[in-house]
């Protein structure tokens, strides 16, 4: 016995849309191209990280130095300032005011561009002796500047540095005041001024070499930038942050805070105190937004990788779809309209590549190959559909010989008994006959219609018990339905079995009656068979003749269920219950047997044998007593034709399904 063979899995189902084209030839070399790039391009991101890093850290240490240089340099400019003013308060021309007192401060303020104005003035502000005449100082007079400068110098007894003050005078103006004692006498003190131009302090810081997009500028206590804003013309300023921000760096001086600048670019600002708290020197270097200086060396490589990339996957789809998914289309498009439309034309692909043509020659050959064997195959069907319908015609032919030859018996046979045996015996054989002369004259040989046959079938049975019982009206009511011809024959011997006992039995002393044979379809898949009658009824439901033995086995061969119903107003109703599809076999034993079966034909071969056995001790009977021998022959026999129709197997058993 050939080992069963286990169920293929079932294939995959095909992705579609998206995930086809993802899954596509093209696709998969794109990925194949991303991988094979990905760890330069990663090394690239890598090194792009790290010169941020140290540009970033580069430029915080230049910036660091400019302010280390800027703090040197107001920290220089004020120690020369406080040495020149303490040098010409020991200056006896500028201490006793003499005439030379002007020429001596107009030669000191030479020292330097941003010293405006130097004077010698009293304890309120009055000037005694400048260096620059107040008609051409441009307003930058010691008045309204040393007021309350003048008061903390004499308070103090040293050097000290007035408030920032800015106004318009046909200019921007931010200067700074810076005195020293000259004389400490109670009545009549003087003090050595000096005026400050913050612009040119402002303009020695731009002059510090500062990173690029790094800003420095001067504002006073308040946040308001020495040197003006943009409205008044100075772009140099644009960098900084506005007023608002400037404060709140002056306040928190010392503490780093990203602002963003008037020109749009985000920057880190912090404020340094300058000139004792009197300044205050606000930074900023670049964040980000304007990455120029990082182009050219790192973001021009990473663009150009990333192009590259995009470059090769780009060009990677175009050709594999021109070179390859163009010609498995076409192969495709072909197979598809063979298998859907019998479509046999083949597409020329001589310009793709040589595997993809070995592809298509071994797919024309396996198509060719598939054809002949469906040519091959459906001839094979046509010429056993010829011999099968042939096979039909000549058994019906067969058993109308048989009929024929039942006929000839019945007539010659002068017991009634013996003549209705004959006679529904060849009603059944009728019945078979009927059976394959609608098998060969329908389209499929596999199933019969039950309505046109049932029709047929019980006008069969109706001509045949025609003058033999009273007159009986025969009614159909049969659903459109099929069955399988293997359960076809023990239908249409149980349909026979029924309405002849109907005809028989049911109407024993009544003038007329009605059969009413109905075939319906119920629940589950089965179907229900009645055979109805409006007869005497049985006396005793429990007792069954043959043809009540018969219809009961009949049912059991085609897998239904056999009962008897008397009816409570008269008549009895004969049911049977079946599915419409064949019993599944299991395959569990031989070839579509079941271990059930195989058992059953085991007992088969033991009944035989036992059977064998009795014919032998009936054999010595009849020796001994012929009459006795006689009568229990006779029910020996009914009894061993019930067993072999028992036992019979339907015609649809032990096949495979």
């Amino acid at each position: 016995m050939p080992p069963t063979e286990a169920p293929s899995e079932a294939p995959a189902e095909a992705p579609t849309g998206w995930r086809r084209r993802w899954d596509g030839v093209g696709a998969r070399l794109a990925r194949a191209f991303v991988l094979v790039l990905l760890p330069p391009l990663a090394f690239l991101a890598y090194q792009a990280v790290d010169t941020i890093e140290q540009a970033r850290h580069q430029q915080a240490t230049v910036l660091a130095q400019g302010i280390d240089l800027i703090t040197r340099y107001e920290r220089s400019f004020f120690a020369r300032t406080q040495s020149l003013l303490e040098r010409l308060a020991d200056d006896a021309a500028v201490r006793l005011n003499t005439r030379d007192c002007p020429a001596v401060l107009a030669q000191a303020r030479l020292d330097d561009a941003a010293y405006r104005q130097l004077a010698l003035v009293d304890a309120a502000g009055n000037a005694l002796c400048t260096a620059v005449p107040a008609a051409s100082a441009d307003g930058l007079g010691p008045g309204s500047l040393v007021g309350g400068l003048v008061r903390r110098v004499l308070d103090s007894g040293g050097f000290e540095l007035g408030e920032v003050v800015q106004w318009e005078n046909g200019e921007r103006r931010a200067v700074l005041g810076a005195a020293v004692p000259v004389v400490r006498d109670a009545d009549a003190p003087t003090v050595l001024t000096l005026t400050i131009d913050l612009a040119e302090v402002e303009r020695a810081i731009q002059d510090l070499a500062l990173p690029e997009h790094a800003v420095a500028a001067l504002v006073d206590g308040t946040g308001r930038l020495l040197l003006g804003d943009l409205a008044a013309g100075q772009p140099r300023l644009a960098p900084m942050p506005e007023t608002a921000s400037l404060t709140s760096l002056v306040l928190n001086a010392g503490v780093a805070r990203d602002a963003l600048g008037r020109d749009g670019l985000l920057r880190r600002y912090a404020a340094q105190p300058l000139a004792e708290g009197r300044l205050y020197l606000v930074t900023g270097i670049a964040r980000g937004g304007s990455w120029a200086w990082l182009t050219d060396r790192v973001l021009l490589t990473v663009a150009a990788v990333v192009g590259f990339l995009a470059a090769s996957v780009v060009v990677t789809l175009v050709a594999a779809d021109w070179l390859i998914n163009r010609h498995i289309r076409r192969l495709a498009a072909t197979t598809r309209g063979y298998f859907q439309a019998g479509e046999t034309a083949w597409p020329d692909i001589q310009d793709g590549p040589t595997e993809l043509r070995d592809l298509a020659d071994d797919f024309r050959r396996l198509i060719e190959q598939v054809a002949d064997r469906e040519r091959s195959l459906e001839q094979s069907l046509a010429d056993k559909e010829v011999l099968l319908r042939e096979v039909h015609h000549r058994v019906k032919n067969n058993l109308q010989t048989v009929i024929s030859l039942l006929a000839l018996r019945s007539r010659r046979t002068a017991s009634p008994i013996a003549q209705r045996a004959i006679e529904a015996a060849g009603t059944r054989v009728r019945a078979l006959a009927l059976l394959h002369s609608h098998l060969y004259q329908q389209d499929d040989l596999r199933e019969v219609a039950l309505r046109p046959f049932l029709t047929d079938l019980c006008g069969l049975v109706e001509t045949a018990v025609d003058g033999i019982t009273a007159p009986v009206t025969l009614e159909l009511d049969v659903a459109p339905m099929s069955i399988d011809a293997g359960r076809a024959v023990p239908l249409a011997l149980l349909v026979v079995e029924a309405v002849s006992n109907a005809y028989e039995h049911a109407f024993a002393g009544r003038a007329h009656g009605t059969i009413r044979v109905s075939l319906q379809p119920s629940e589950a898949a089965t179907a229900v068979l009645s055979v109805r009658d409006d007869g005497i009824g049985l006396a005793n439901p429990a007792d069954r003749g043959l043809g009540l033995t018969l219809a009961h086995l009949l049912a059991g061969q085609i897998g239904g269920s056999f009962r008897i119903v008397a009816e409570a107003a008269g008549g009895t109703t004969l049911r049977a219950t079946f599915p419409l599809e064949p019993t599944a076999v299991s395959p569990t034993s031989g070839r579509g047997r079941t271990a059930a079966q195989d058992m059953g034909r085991e007992a088969d071969r033991e009944q035989h044998q036992e059977e064998e056995k009795q014919d032998l001790r009936d054999v010595d009977r009849d020796r001994d007593d012929p009459g006795e021998a006689q009568q229990a022959g006779d029910q020996g026999d009914d009894q061993k034709s019930e067993r072999q129709l028992q036992h019979a197997r339907s015609p649809f058993e032990g096949s495979p399904p």
